[in-house]
């Protein structure tokens, strides 16, 4: 069988650094990002960057590793910019592992991710340097290097070339970058050569012609996807080297809401990759009304899009993007008439299986097949399934065809999460936990007599400033609110021997608490039939 991908190539079983290093020194091709010319007026256009450029500046990144002695697996700070791909590259030319730390993490877990992967130097820009020093106080033995402005890099010549210098048998195992995100069941994901080269082994599979990697051939895409994570990643190195994007990038740092729509007219993008939260906040009115006649595909990430939203993109492609940390983007079909309410069907090759959770959800599993192996998440243990612990609901008509209900992956884990001690430090909080969904419900349970009667106001208004320092740690889809607080009185959290909370246990006994808060949610929001009535029976609420 032979590949139907649109982009006629050798695909498959190649290293992403000899395939960028191929195409630095190989005729021009389309260049690997697009950059504004002034980060303060987007309306002075944009100027590309080449594979040439990238390879330079990674062999200039190769040189600053090189010159730290015995400089192995290192960790690089900076604000977000294109600093993040460039060492990862260098890493790569380097075989060795680059370390994404969080900066979100405690002091603790920082400390703890720097000795166990034996770090050997710590890289950041000059804006994180006070940052860092903080960081490292407690470990001055480590080097500290200042890596010179992103400018710098772009602008290296005559630097030595550095080439990697094996061949895909024997290094698409090696360990190259390691994301780390404090608070998940699973903290540390670490990827190799193979998962970072995930859609270049899809496309050399057949009957590849609708799924979801076929919409970033040869087109210009933007993200609101960080470098830190494994989305941007993918997004700046694997996409551009693999499917010949073009990563269109806004002034330095995350852009500014406002500047997203600024960013895509004047990049003359085609594609965009963008949470659900920025479409929400960019697309507060139709389509039609802006001026953004390039763009043809939208991909969104982390919820679900409401029916005005979906109004407001017409007639642009709009797609959800199914995606996990240990696995980046899932192999789903993206055929534009089967796409429907956020609905997605998953490819034959994918290995996605559904298993009974109650008796309208579904949890979510991906199951090794040996075929074809090409979810990424099989590349980084030997298991035979992974389970994202994620809850599905499927289409009424089309049996197919599915919707993530809720990301509860981190519901039996979140009651470990360091974050939590920041609700538990009020004094009169004995264990808190939190309900993932749409919008999180905290859980706390109290000391025995911490609540006077008619004192409850004031509890919660001094439970406020826990919260806020909660939520300075989140994403804006995970923030907290006393709007959705449930205070255990009566009922005590479920334990277990050890004495820590059962927390699966503890949603079953206030059930009902969680119920009637779900309702509220439902009764605000607008949200087509079909995700209504779905929504009804996956939490089992009486008739509205």
């Amino acid at each position: 069988m032979t590949s139907t991908f649109p982009l006629r190539s050798n695909h498959g079983r190649r290293i992403l650094a000899t395939v960028a290093e191929t195409r630095a020194v190989g005729p021009p091709s389309r260049p690997w990002v697009s950059i504004p010319e002034d980060d303060n007026d987007l309306g002075q256009g944009y100027r590309d960057i080449s594979f040439k450029e990238l390879n330079s500046a990674a062999n200039y990144a190769v040189c600053l590793l090189a010159a730290t002695t015995h400089c192995g697996r290192f960790v690089y700070v900076g604000p977000n910019d294109l600093r993040y791909p460039i060492f990862a590259l260098a890493a790569a030319k380097r075989r060795t592992m680059m370390i994404l730390l969080s900066l979100d993490a405690t002091q603790e877990e920082r400390l703890d991710i720097l000795q166990r992967f034996r770090c050997s130097a710590f890289f950041c820009a000059a804006c994180r340097l006070p940052k860092v020093r903080e960081m490292l106080g407690s470990n001055p033995g480590l080097p500290l290097v200042v890596v010179p402005e992103l400018n710098t890099f772009l602008n290296a010549e005559d630097i030595t070339p550095f080439f990697y210098p094996v061949q895909w048998s024997e290094g698409h195992g090696e360990p190259w970058i390691m994301f780390h995100t404090p608070g998940d069941p699973r903290p540390v994901t670490i990827h190799t050569q193979r998962t970072m080269a995930a859609c270049d082994l899809i496309a050399a599979l057949p009957n590849m012609d609708n799924c979801i990697f076929t919409q970033y051939v040869r087109r210009r895409w933007f993200t609101s996807a960080g470098f830190q994570t494994m989305l941007g990643m993918m997004m700046a190195l694997s996409m551009p080297t693999f499917l010949e994007t073009t990563l269109v990038i806004g002034p330095a740092g995350l852009p500014p809401e406002e500047k997203v729509l600024d960013i895509l007219q004047d990049g003359c993008v085609e594609g965009a990759l963008l949470s659900t939260d920025c479409i929400k906040k960019v697309w507060s009115k139709p389509l039609k009304d802006l001026k953004l006649p390039r763009l043809k595909v939208v991909q969104y990430y982390d919820d679900s899009l409401t029916e005005e939203l979906r109004r407001n993109l017409d007639p642009i492609h709009v797609v959800p993007c199914i995606s996990d940390k240990a696995t980046g983007i899932l192999l789903t079909n993206v055929k534009k008439e089967l796409i429907t309410c956020g609905y997605v069907a998953f490819e034959k090759h994918a290995g996605v299986e559904f298993h009974e959770y109650s008796s309208n959800l579904h949890e979510f599993s991906i199951v090794r097949q040996p075929d074809y192996e090409v979810e990424p998440a099989f590349w980084i243990s030997v298991m035979d399934s992974y389970w994202p612990k994620e809850l599905w609901v499927q289409h009424p008509i089309s049996e197919n065809y599915w919707r993530r209900f809720a990301k509860c992956r981190d519901m039996p884990q979140m009651r470990n999460s360091a974050l939590m001690t920041i609700i538990e430090a009020h004094m009169k909080v004995r264990s808190a936990i939190v309900f993932r969904c749409a919008n999180s419900i905290l859980l706390v349970e109290l000391f025995p007599e911490a609540l006077e009667k008619g004192r409850h106001e004031k509890f919660v208004e001094s439970l406020q400033p826990y919260i806020e320092k909660f939520n300075s740690y989140r994403p804006p889809m995970g923030l907290l609110s006393t709007d959705r607080l449930i205070i255990a009185r009566k009922r005590h959290f479920a334990r277990i021997a050890d004495g820590s909370v059962d927390v699966m246990e503890t949603y079953a006994r206030f059930n009902d608490e969680i119920k009637a808060i779900l309702h509220q949610q439902i009764k605000g929001v607008t949200v087509d039939p079909v995700s209504l009535q779905l929504l009804k029976l996956a939490i089992d609420l009486d008739p509205l």
